[in-house]
């Protein structure tokens, strides 16, 4: 790095005093803010945010959970009263003395 003599530091220090802050305009933050604001009302682009989506998901499958296991316990009740259906129609019931 270049080494400074004092009189060229001292004329770099007086260029940096010299320098002007730099303003923005007058409404900038204003407007930045409005912007801002105008985004988070937007919300979420897609029409279903996805929590929605998964809760919905999850009560369908529940449901459909449910009647699968009520077919099944509809559907073995169902066969063994078909059995004794027809095992009274032949008149084939066992009796015991018992």
């Amino acid at each position: 790095m270049k080494q400074l003599s004092r009189e060229e530091f001292e004329q770099h220090l007086k260029v940096l005093d010299q320098a002007k802050d730099v303003d923005t305009d007058e409404f900038f933050y204003t407007r930045l803010r409005g912007r801002m604001q105008y985004e988070d009302q937007r919300g979420w682009a897609f029409p279903l945010k996805p929590i929605w989506l998964i809760g919905c998901m999850v009560a369908f499958l529940l449901a459909n959970a449910v009647t699968v296991f009520q077919e099944k316990k509809e559907r073995k009740s169902e066969a063994s009263s078909t059995i004794r259906d027809f095992a009274s129609s032949y008149d084939q019931t066992i009796s015991t003395p018992y």
